[in-house]
């Protein structure tokens, strides 16, 4: 009869670890909740979900940039899906964050205002 094997509990496999308990101790901790903060900043944070993706997007800048500069320093094989993907997947927190540019909202009123005193300008006139 063959024995089965005991899964371990939660707490002996899963020890959570936060964003919050980050020791500002070194000079990488300290530039990573200052990322954190000014991200936070930037998009207001005032969500549990907001900050959430801020941690995740900050993480991923994180990844992105190591990877850059491993390759840059010849330290490593440049690993294009993993980088695609995380490039990607970065795009995507900084969207759902609201970083996405947004086109300018053209009133066609003042757009026509704007070219007609344009041409007026061109043609030697005031308007």
């Amino acid at each position: 009869m063959a024995r089965r094997k005991k899964e371990p509990d939660l707490n002996t496999r899963f020890e959570p670890q936060f964003w919050e308990d980050l020791k500002q101790t070194t000079r990488i901790a300290i530039r990573i909740k200052k990322r954190l903060k000014q991200l936070e900043k930037e998009v207001q944070a005032d969500s549990l979900a907001k900050q959430m993706l801020v941690q995740r997007a900050v993480f991923l800048s994180l990844r992105i940039e190591t990877m850059e500069m491993e390759v840059i320093n010849d330290n490593a094989k440049f690993e294009y899906g993993a980088y695609v993907h995380l490039v990607n997947a970065f795009k995507g927190c900084l969207r759902d964050l609201g970083l996405e540019k947004h086109a300018d909202t053209l009133n066609l009123q003042e757009y026509l205002k704007t070219e007609k005193r344009r041409r007026n300008r061109k043609a030697g006139k005031t308007a």
